[in-house]
């Protein structure tokens, strides 16, 4: 049975670690297929993953130094003020290729 793509909502806070090591870590798990970031501590990640299972792979990682919040993103229930290219990000299909603004 083939999983699903999910958008989710990772934000972090600062004693998780820097941005530069954010982005050396998600880049490194293998279900996380895509990501972006726009907004500082937070990155917007795709995968076939649920947030119980990405919690986990991040908790592994941040043996509970520092606070985040994995979150599902909703396209048909969601609002703000992003790029074009978030909005895009979010609610199509999804490239391997990571996106840094």
């Amino acid at each position: 049975m083939e999983t699903r793509q999910r958008a989710y909502l990772f934000i972090y806070g600062n004693a998780v670690g820097s941005r530069e090591e954010m982005v050396e870590f998600v880049d490194n798990i293998p279900q996380i297929e895509t990501w972006r970031y726009e907004l500082p501590n937070t990155f917007y990640l795709i995968s076939n993953l649920s947030s119980q299972d990405l919690y986990t792979v991040i908790q592994e990682r941040n043996r509970e130094i520092g606070v985040f919040l994995i979150m599902e993103i909703n396209p048909s229930n969601m609002q703000g003020w992003l790029s074009k290219e978030s909005w895009d990000f979010l609610t199509s299909e999804h490239e391997k290729d990571k996106i840094l603004t």
